[in-house]
């Protein structure tokens, strides 16, 4: 009986000590965190930035990193300002493990965890890397990790290093050099890859274009979405806001006084009704249309116009992708004048006209011969301009109009062969100078001076011949 007794009591003392292990079990469980990829082809290496004493909320770092140090020192910095430190570091932590498809990152020490991104398919435009910082309940008084399991496929998806922009003319694989005269049109078109998706909208996406000053934008900018066939959709101009600022801190240099245009997102594109458009365009493309003006360069270095693609994705990571620059030439003529009468010296004073048909009679521009150095120079100008008058490769005609005072009019038609290529000289015109001779004759209407000289001369012979006759006529008396 006494045994049975003892057997009894011994029994309940168990049930009662395992009964009172349950709720401590369970209040203690440890917090674990699983990293996963649902997609193929991509691969994640897990780095342990830090370790947590959950006793006394002490971190304890996993590298020395002066960047990582730095941060972790950083009082309120946001989660994004953390990871982009992360991603700039050059040794965020320990190596913890790698997550693919086909293997998954688990772990039940608590401590700081980075996951970047390593290897991914052909073609991807959007990744991300992401940070899990463990965070404490004061109600249940411990540490867990806010998401105890992250498909890293879908979590985060903008970033810089996938994000391209391109240019070209007529489309963006043509880069080769144009070339074009004054008051003629040049089409750009300009691509950029989307940035963010739909569950990771971007907060800034602005597609920018420097143009020279030799460039006049024609105000006709269109916007188009290309699916990943690269086909143009509608034309969705009102989702952006485009813009010709004039001027701005990117026009220097060879784009001092040129016109720099914005193209953005309006926040309805990205984070309102049409976003949905938006994420699921491949790219975003721009075309618009410029006239060569007055002031373009001619020849080396041309007139060139660069684009590029400002964006802030969602983790607050801002980038200035760069874009290609393509180039427009264009030329200008000028003729010499000189005195054939006298040694072919400089002839200021003489007036010619340019044309573009070999009869002369389709004038373009003109110009006078001026002084310039030990030449006389003919610059051609389109009516008021400034400056000479812009000119595309192709043949060109030159006529005297006027004459200088006392030289004859040279009334011949001049052949000018302007030639164009990236080494192309930016001023041409005749291997030899225009010559005018001194005048003999009246240029215009009227006896003129010589008349009266040869008709005075006229009488005085006349009058010698009468005075002979009238001689001997006396002395035969």
């Amino acid at each position: 009986m006494a045994k049975t007794t003892k057997r009894i009591v011994s029994l309940v003392i168990v049930a009662m000590l395992l009964a009172a292990m349950v709720p401590f079990t369970a209040f203690a469980e440890t917090p674990s965190l699983t990293l996963s990829m649902s997609k193929d082809g991509f691969t994640y290496t897990v780095y342990q930035v830090a370790t947590l004493d959950t006793t006394t909320g002490g971190y304890t770092l996993k590298t020395t990193d002066a960047r990582i140090v730095d941060a972790m020192k950083t009082k309120d910095q946001s989660g994004a300002d953390f990871l982009a430190d992360l991603d700039a570091a050059s040794n965020p932590g320990s190596v913890a493990g790698t997550v693919t498809k086909d293997s998954s990152f688990t772990t039940s020490t608590m401590g700081i965890y980075y996951a970047k991104a390593t290897a991914w398919p052909d073609g991807v435009q959007r990744k991300s890397n992401t940070v899990v910082v463990p965070q404490y309940n004061k109600d249940e008084k411990t540490w867990k990790f806010s998401d105890a399991s992250i498909d890293l496929s879908t979590n985060g998806k903008a970033v810089s290093g996938d994000i391209g922009v391109d240019k070209g003319f007529d489309t963006v694989d043509d880069k080769a050099p144009k070339f074009k005269g004054q008051g003629q049109k040049v089409t750009y078109t300009l691509e950029a890859t989307v940035v963010g998706s739909i569950d990771q909208k971007a907060k800034k996406y602005v597609i920018y274009d420097t143009m020279s000053k030799g460039l006049t934008y024609n105000n006709d900018a269109k916007v188009y979405y290309l699916d990943d066939a690269g086909n143009a959709g509608n034309d969705v101009t009102n989702q952006f806001i485009v813009d010709p600022l004039k001027p701005n801190a990117k026009l220097t240099g060879k784009y001092e006084g040129g016109t720099y245009i914005t193209v953005t997102a309006k926040p309805e594109t990205l984070n309102g009704t049409n976003s949905t458009e938006f994420y699921a365009a491949k790219k975003v493309r721009v075309v618009y249309t410029a006239t060569v003006n007055n002031e373009a360069v001619v020849g080396k270095p041309g007139n060139p116009n660069t684009d590029g693609l400002e964006y802030t994705n969602a983790a607050d990571q801002f980038d200035d992708v760069k874009g290609p620059t393509v180039i427009v030439y264009t030329y200008n003529i000028e003729v010499e004048k000189v005195d054939a009468s006298n040694g072919n010296a400089p002839l200021a004073g003489a007036t010619f006209g340019l044309y573009s048909d070999s009869n002369a009679t389709t004038e373009i521009a003109s110009g006078t011969s001026v002084i310039s150095g030990n030449k006389a120079i003919v610059t051609f100008k389109n009516g008021n301009d400034a400056n000479a008058i812009r000119l595309a490769p192709g043949k060109y005609y030159v006529k005297e109009k006027e004459a200088l005072e006392g030289y004859n009019l040279n009334t011949k038609i001049y052949e000018v062969t302007v030639t164009g290529s990236e080494t192309a000289a930016g001023v041409q015109g005749l291997q030899s100078a225009i010559p005018n001779t001194i005048s003999k004759l009246p240029q215009t209407g009227g006896a003129g001076t010589m008349m009266f000289t040869i008709l005075g001369g006229s009488l005085i012979l006349v009058a010698g011949v009468l005075f002979v006759v009238f001689m001997k006529k006396r002395s035969s008396k």
